[in-house]
């Protein structure tokens, strides 16, 4: 999946869903809503250092990416859920997961769109990408949803990829302030998968009784909250170094969370927008050549969350 190095600029593509489907918390003002992503793609048009920025809009189910990842009967379940919701919200987990009447063509179509986004790496037509998706999907695992997320949108993307091509390997990388333990469930026994997680929410999290064990091509580093952003920054590229010395990953995927964001509600730790360009850019400059697709996991401030993705953009696009 090795890139040219001689093309003069990146080419960067912003995937989303272009199908407008009903999946929002009709009960309370719930955390993760539509209003996160509402003013990106005005926001993003203004910034002449993204005039290059390819936006590739999605409205179409891939069939059996879903399946790649998740139990039959579960995907039915969210089926059957998603019809049955009229006029309140049905849940999952505490209140937690909501499932509205369009939920599961949402959570499909999110998975969806970013297997379309292997689709252009893999075809050559972008280098690096990022999906303003949701609902996010690292907390989901393969028969249970948990912490608003249904379907495991990176997980789903690393096996569409490895399906495509059995012989490659994949660097999963999460970012998001809490354990991306969904994602660790599904892939902690892939050998050509490589899972790094850095987080700053404590161990137990999402019914987990304690820290996971730790095997083989699998990273788990916890940055106490009272840590500096230099002291996270640092920790996120030492383990990165660590990882390009005996990984050779054919493909990055992120589950880019943006909730460690200092204004966001969830409060998981307190980085500026620059320090998400900081850690986007120690992986196209540690992994150069090899194309990174980000997905969009937690952030929840929605104008920190728009500053954010913007300047991980911004590393995408710069050389």
């Amino acid at each position: 999946m090795e890139r040219s190095s001689v093309e003069k600029n990146n080419r960067v593509g912003l995937f989303y869903v272009a199908t407008a489907v009903q999946h929002e918390c009709r009960d309370f003002s719930h955390p993760e809503s539509g209003k996160r992503l509402a003013s990106l793609e005005e926001h993003l048009k203004q910034n002449p250092d993204l005039q290059n920025l390819k936006f590739v809009p999605q409205s179409e189910l891939i069939a059996g990416c879903v399946e790649l990842v998740h139990d039959s009967k579960y995907i039915e379940k969210i089926k059957r859920i998603s019809r049955k919701v009229k006029k309140r919200n049905w849940y999952l987990d505490r209140k937690d997961t909501y499932i509205d009447s369009g939920t599961f063509e949402a959570a499909y179509l999110a998975a969806s769109t970013a297997c379309a986004a292997i689709t252009y790496i893999t075809e050559n037509k972008l280098d690096y990408a990022f999906c303003a998706i949701r609902p996010p999907g690292h907390h989901a695992s393969r028969r249970e949803a948990a912490g608003f997320c249904i379907f495991n949108n990176v997980a789903i993307a690393s096996k569409f990829f490895l399906n495509l091509h059995p012989e490659k390997k994949v660097l999963v990388i999460d970012w998001d302030t809490h354990f991306g333990n969904g994602t660790f469930s599904v892939v902690k026994k892939i050998d050509s998968i490589y899972f790094f997680d850095i987080s700053t929410i404590d161990f137990p999290i999402i019914g987990k009784p304690k820290k996971p064990e730790i095997k083989n091509r699998q990273s788990l580093i916890q940055v106490p909250r009272s840590s500096t952003q230099s002291e996270y920054l640092k920790k996120f590229s030492s383990q990165v170094e660590k990882i390009q010395q005996t990984f050779s990953p054919d493909i990055v995927l992120v589950s880019a969370g943006f909730d460690t964001h200092k204004r966001d509600p969830m409060r998981g730790f307190s980085l500026e927008e620059k320090a998400y360009f900081e850690m986007t850019k120690k992986l196209t400059d540690t992994f150069a050549n090899i194309p990174v697709i980000s997905v969009l996991e937690g952030g929840y401030n929605a104008q920190a969350l728009v500053a954010s993705i913007e300047q991980h953009l911004l590393a995408l696009s710069s050389r």
